[in-house]
């Protein structure tokens, strides 16, 4: 049986749910942003209509927000 990553016992779910590990992925994308010289990154995932992102970072306003 496969499991949706939007099912509430998914182990990506676990790992989003942990503040620790919430900061620890900011702070990472972060990194990866200013290092590629980008404005804005972010991670996000799909749903049935619509995207939803998890976590942002830009240089300045951000143009997209997470949830």
């Amino acid at each position: 049986m496969v499991q949706s990553i939007s099912e509430p016992s998914s182990p990506i779910q676990d790992v989003f749910a942990h503040e620790v590990v919430r900061s620890g992925l900011d702070r990472v994308l972060r990194t990866i942003r200013r290092y590629l010289g980008m404005d804005v990154a972010f991670i996000s995932h799909f749903r049935i209509h619509d995207r939803v992102f998890e976590h942002v970072d830009a240089d300045g306003p951000a143009p997209i927000a997470p949830r």
